[in-house]
């Protein structure tokens, strides 16, 4: 009896390494083809503000933030707001002033299979009510992602990009969505103002010996005191498919194991 558990126990293991090995021999296959190689990290969120009153009071903002390391995720945050007030009393009994007011977020992440970028971009002006004299305000806000790459062999890819919400507001908006190489030039380009529709899909081959470079760039900025906030947002990612030989290279190991398993079973 003693024998016979040891025996199961031995066997148990047996299966266990085995399948293990299948495993990792699948995961190294995959992490080989998949694999993305960053070469350059270019990604920021910037926003600046300013007011002023003619002509005695002005007042100004800007601030800005990078990832803290190359191809580091990045949860960036740059945002602030100002105000320009006259302390003399005008002819309303108020005071002359103006402000301004914007964010940018960006939250961006690089994976060996995959490069995220979900961001937005906010602003807005205003200034109060029964002014002397003209006044003026204007904010604006940056989010920008420009990772450039190369694979080592050649692998099938998906870019999706879904707006969360068109833009809003009578500010100027820039937006631009691109992938390019430097063998190819321009491969795919959007932007919301040429096509305003809620989503985008694309799909191509990322080919080796070429340099690839996607870019998302979001601006928004707003100089027109009392008209609603300008804002713009999306969400777009690129991401390597499996390839079918892949697939069937783990269906076909799947398939594998469990007929070894089923006949060690009957074997007994």
């Amino acid at each position: 009896m003693a024998f016979q558990k040891k025996a199961l126990t031995t066997e148990r293991k047996r299966r266990a390494v085995f399948a293990s090995l299948v495993l990792t021999a699948l995961l190294a296959v995959w992490n080989v083809e998949a694999q993305l190689n960053f070469l350059s990290d270019n990604r920021s969120v910037a926003a600046s503000d300013s007011g002023q009153t003619s002509p005695e009071a002005s007042s100004n903002y800007f601030a800005t933030q990078l990832p803290s390391t190359p191809f580091a995720g990045f949860q960036g945050y740059a945002g602030g707001q100002v105000t320009a007030y006259n302390p003399v009393v005008n002819s309303w009994g108020g005071h002359d002033s103006a402000y301004a007011s914007s964010h940018a977020i960006q939250n961006s992440s690089l994976t060996a299979g995959q490069l995220a970028f979900n961001s937005s971009v906010w602003t807005d002006s205003g200034s109060g009510f029964g002014n002397d004299n003209p006044v003026a305000a204007n904010a604006e806000a940056a989010s920008s992602f420009a990772i450039t790459f190369n694979v080592y062999s050649s692998q099938p890819c998906e870019i999706q990009v879904a707006w969360n919400g068109f833009p809003s507001g009578y500010g100027s908006f820039t937006d631009q969505l691109e992938l390019s190489s430097v063998n190819q030039g321009s491969i795919w380009t959007w932007n919301f103002a040429a096509d305003p529709v809620s989503n985008q899909f694309f799909s191509d081959y990322l080919e080796p010996g070429d340099t690839y470079t996607l870019t998302g760039l979001l601006e928004a900025s707003d100089s027109n005191p009392g008209s609603p906030p300008s804002n713009l947002s999306v969400d777009m990612s690129l991401t390597i498919v499996p390839e079918p030989s892949s697939v069937f290279l783990f269906t076909l190991a799947s398939g594998g194991l469990a007929i070894w398993q089923l006949r060690r079973k009957m074997g007994r």
